[in-house]
């Protein structure tokens, strides 16, 4: 039998495993150590800023980045105000991108900034994408047209 009471998003999991766990690890990826109230922390900064950027309930929100702690927090992020993620391999080319973003409707595309040449060439290209974001990860400056 379906469980119809008590159906949780991804976002609400993280608020009850921040809770339930506060300090633990929850994520380590190099030298990032994230305890599950950072998580918590994290994830809402990213609905916040999601929001303000006028991403809404349905909409799809391109990322594409090396596997790293910023996956979980956007995913969760997103999950808390019931946007969908669109996780874009890091090995695809600007042309298959494009396609995946424009099939999924995307309209924020979020790049890391190591990745930025791949699509710098193609963004005339993707057609649904309104804003874009930058993930600097290094001592990258922020391209024209892009928010951080």
């Amino acid at each position: 039998m379906a469980n119809i009471i008590n159906r949780d998003t991804i976002g609400d999991m993280a608020r009850r495993a921040a809770t339930k766990y506060g300090d633990k690890k929850a994520i380590v990826f190099r030298d990032v150590n994230l305890s599950f109230y950072d998580l918590e922390r994290e994830s809402r900064r990213f609905a916040h800023l999601m929001t303000e950027w006028g991403v809404k309930k349905g909409d799809r929100v391109a990322v594409y980045a090396y596997n790293s702690h910023y996956y979980p927090i956007s995913l969760i992020g997103l999950g808390k105000i019931g946007a969908i993620q669109v996780p874009i391999n890091y090995m695809l080319n600007a042309d298959e991108i494009a396609y995946i973003v424009n099939h999924s409707g995307a309209k924020v595309f979020i790049a890391e900034d190591s990745l930025y040449p791949v699509i710098s060439r193609a963004q005339g290209t993707f057609e649904t994408v309104e804003k874009w974001g930058f993930i600097p990860l290094g001592d990258s400056m922020v391209p024209e047209g892009y928010l951080n």
